[in-house]
């Protein structure tokens, strides 16, 4: 402890190998460090199941987060207590919401919970349109995410990647692409036209802002190109310098040697191309044919591009939600409260008693989701559980999720998937 002291260490991840079947010596550890002042993430409660390499990895994002969201979430509490809230909710990456307490046991749970937001607004909406294959786009000031809801459900899965480290928990699938409004135009060793990841972000932000930014944007360009109007931005809170814009792209133009009309035709071009190779990775390459769905278009930037899209895609219809710059956060309001729970029990389905065995686990777990759900101020009887199983064939690596109706009609939706 002197030595994790001495080096500044204050949060520690613990990942013992077999941790998932036995969390006996985790918990030894992690009471100890705990009793010291460390703040510990221990992988048998982060992610109780097989695989050590993804199990550490998030552990050790959920670690690398705890101190801070601690922090940050007791800060706000006492703020909303000052003000008669008693308690508040956080929006999880896998599209519900919790209260804050649980969120600050395990803030992995919160890693991609904006883009989430957006995902989970678009479903509700969609309820209330009576629309059920939707493609989610939402395009900020630094990035484009995208998503789908098929048949009224929202995409997810159970592998991400934060920064190149593997997250290994339920999150709602999204593709992200370094595309927004403060995307950077720029040449490469090659003398291509590139656009982003690089962002100009909020400040000093795209040119027009007046803030002493001098890189082309892709806000810069859809000013000049009439589809955004200068008066009223941010609600007619800020004005945008159309003319500096115009003057800043001239002189990039003359730099790469394109004409002003071909720079900015060239910038939207190629931030439109970044934002169909995901809308495609998201959806045709998974199967879906994109003439059968509407895109609905919020962000920032969103309703500024979908047109464009949707054209080259043949999605036949463009949504544009009310107040599409804060539909993220509308969609945190609107979602319900999501716990999710797992365990790993290798086992083939031939075997005896199978039936029985997942039943059991089942049950074993919704035990102890069943505490959980108080602490959410909801009984058992309330909830709405979706158990499934995690099947793959004998020789592959991975698996698929399935939901779980008795055996029989699992092993036919799991056949049923590879068709």
């Amino acid at each position: 402890m002197a030595r994790l002291k001495s080096q500044g260490i204050d949060s520690v991840a613990i990942c013992f190998l077999f941790s998932f079947l036995n969390p006996k010596n985790e918990r030894v550890v992690g009471d100890k460090l705990i009793k010291e002042g460390s703040s510990v993430s221990c992988s048998s409660e982060v992610l109780p199941e097989f695989r050590e390499y993804e199990r550490m990895s998030t552990t050790v994002l959920d670690a690398y987060l705890k101190r801070i969201v601690e922090g940050y979430i007791t800060n706000m509490g006492a703020i909303l207590a000052k003000e008669g809230t008693a308690q508040f909710y956080v929006m999880q990456s896998n599209g519900g919401v919790v209260k804050a307490g649980v969120v600050k046991n395990k803030p992995v749970n919160m890693l991609l919970s904006g883009p989430a937001g957006g995902v989970a607004a678009s479903k509700f909406l969609a309820e209330l349109i009576g629309i059920d294959k939707l493609i989610t786009f939402d395009m900020g000031g630094t990035s484009a995410d995208v998503s789908t809801v098929v048949n009224g459900n929202l995409s997810w899965t159970s592998e991400g990647s934060i920064g190149g480290l593997p997250l290994k928990m339920p999150v709602v699938d999204i593709v992200t692409v370094g595309a927004g409004g403060g995307s950077i135009a720029w040449l490469d060793e090659g003398g291509a036209l590139r656009v982003g990841p690089e962002s100009a972000g909020a400040f000093p932000g795209p040119i027009c802002y007046g803030l002493d930014g001098n890189d082309v944007t892709v806000t810069d360009c859809d000013l000049l190109c009439g589809f955004i109007n200068p008066n009223y931005f941010l609600g007619g809170e800020m004005v945008l310098n159309a003319e500096k814009a115009k003057t800043e792209v001239a002189k990039f133009a003359d730099e790469i040697g394109m004409s002003y009309e071909d720079t900015i035709r060239g910038v939207l071009n190629v931030v439109n191309s970044n934002m169909i190779r995901a809308i495609r990775l998201a959806s045709v390459e998974k199967g879906l044919d994109t003439r059968d769905f509407s895109l609905i278009a919020f962000g920032g930037a969103g309703p500024v591009h979908a047109a464009a899209l949707a054209k080259e895609l043949n999605i036949p219809r463009v949504i544009v939600p009310f107040a599409p710059g804060v539909f993220s956060a509308y969609g945190i309001m609107v979602s319900d409260v999501q716990l999710d729970h797992s365990r790993t029990k290798i086992l083939r389905t031939t075997g005896e008693k199978v039936e029985e065995f997942v039943k059991g686990t089942i049950e074993d777990v919704v035990a102890e989701a069943k505490s959980e759900l108080e602490e959410q101020d909801i009984s058992l009887e309330e909830a709405m559980l979706f158990p499934s199983l995690n099947m793959r064939y004998v020789g592959q690596s991975y698996e698929i999720n399935v939901s779980f109706k008795g055996l029989a009609d699992t092993l036919k939706s799991f056949h049923a998937s590879h068709n």
